[in-house]
């Protein structure tokens, strides 16, 4: 092989090995995606396997029955709810509405419907954004009744359970992605282990090439020496 020969050899190999290793970068970059997917699947099948549920115990005509915890169970009157009122860290009720004044106070009042979510009030009752009050027999001086902090856990009539009634489609979802997004890394793997004994077998080719290049180089400086 001529050293023009070998020198346009040498290029053409040279062009092929950044081909081969931009592509193996690529891959890369689709398994450490694929990874995350995966850490984002395996959380929310933890949660969806620990996730709970708050249960009130009350007193209906037919006996005692537990329902799931909800903002017109907090509000209703004893013995069908709790009597209570939802208030936020700062005091203020938590009303998924407008209400009237209470006589001649100025009552504050933090309108938000997502207390009608069960799901997002456990959660604020949870991180201590929300809290219960209970009231009590004493009046402010507006004649208003005063009212009470009280935790949910205190409550006997509530309790902290874990709900398993979604566990089955949790299970389900999260082997179909897994299983799903496994075998895509495995494709890549594969790909990559591909692109590996190419890479070599170019690298080998260059180095082959590069020795003809100084050998070639070398005969031509001592023809001319």
């Amino acid at each position: 092989m001529g050293l023009a020969a070998s020198q346009a050899r040498f290029l053409q190999m040279t062009a092929r090995k950044s081909d081969n290793e931009y592509e193996a970068q690529q891959i890369n970059q689709q398994r450490l995606a694929i990874s995350q997917k995966l850490q984002e699947i395996s959380t929310k099948y933890n949660d969806g396997m620990n996730n709970r549920k708050l249960m009130l115990t009350r007193t209906t005509t037919e006996g005692t029955e537990t329902v799931r915890l909800n903002y017109s169970l907090i509000t209703a009157e004893a013995p069908l709810g709790l009597g209570y009122r939802l208030v936020n860290k700062d005091g203020i009720e938590v009303c998924p509405e407008a209400k009237k004044e209470e006589n001649n106070g100025l009552v504050s009042i933090n309108y938000d419907d997502r207390c009608l979510d069960s799901s997002y009030m456990e959660e604020q009752l949870r991180n201590g954004e929300w809290m219960l009050q209970k009231p009590t027999d004493d009046l402010d001086k507006y004649g208003n009744r005063k009212w009470e902090d009280v935790h949910y856990s205190s409550l006997s009539s509530i309790q902290d359970v874990l709900d398993t009634t979604d566990d089955a489609a949790a299970s389900a979802e999260y082997q179909e992605k897994l299983d799903y997004f496994q075998q895509k890394d495995k494709q890549l793997e594969l790909k990559i282990q591909q692109l590996q004994t190419s890479h070599n077998a170019i690298q080998t080719e260059i180095d082959s090439v590069k020795k003809v290049i100084e050998k070639n180089t070398e005969k031509t400086f001592k023809t001319f020496g």
